[in-house]
């Protein structure tokens, strides 16, 4: 008996199974929810799903979810989970920008900014994705400092969402790469300075 062989079928076998859940129920913002904290756990605790889903089979379905569904909190804040999740492995980052999940994160903010625990997913997910030159300029084009902004005037009384907005800020505003800080805006300066 090949032990190897059958958990990586077995393994194969749920990967499909899960992406074809989220196909066939991607107008159910409750089953997608469900899926999300499932594929969370996955991608969070075993390589070989970390490697299974790719963003060409992952992150379309996260970004749509998030589109389609933006009313629904609970879905859009395990969608933000699995993005920050999937967008710590690799180079995931550029590709889950390309797909629109910089848009996606910014109207999820924007959409719930009363939501401490789903802020704190979706600036998990910001800080990771902008780590690179071009996806920090999608950043700010697309108003990302300012839904962070709002973010943090919406939650001061909230450590985790100011510490994940305060490190998110960060990532947009330096480019290690370059070598530059942006400019902040005085709005934004005040802000620092008060939740500071």
């Amino acid at each position: 008996f090949d032990f190897v062989w059958f958990l990586t079928q077995s393994q194969e076998f749920m990967a499909t199974t899960v992406l074809r859940t989220l196909r066939e129920n991607a107008d159910s913002p409750y089953i997608l929810k469900e899926v999300f904290d499932f594929v969370w756990f996955l991608i969070a605790k075993l390589e070989f799903y970390r490697d299974f889903f790719t963003d060409d089979n992952i992150a379309p379905a996260l970004i749509d979810a998030i589109n389609d569904h933006l009313e629904y909190a609970p879905l859009v804040k395990s969608a933000c989970s699995v993005m920050w999740s999937h967008s710590s492995h690799k180079d995931n980052k550029t590709a889950i920008a390309e797909y629109g999940g910089i848009h996606a994160l910014v109207m999820a903010v924007l959409a719930h900014v009363d939501k401490p625990s789903l802020q704190k997913e979706a600036m998990i997910a910001i800080k990771n994705i902008a780590t690179n030159s071009r996806n920090k300029t999608q950043f700010r084009k697309q108003g990302g400092e300012q839904a962070l902004l709002l973010s943090m005037q919406a939650n001061y009384d909230s450590p985790p969402v100011l510490d994940t907005a305060f490190s998110a800020l960060n990532n947009i505003i330096v480019d290690i790469e370059l070598r530059t800080v942006q400019r902040i805006d005085p709005e934004a300066f005040q802000c620092l300075l008060k939740g500071m």
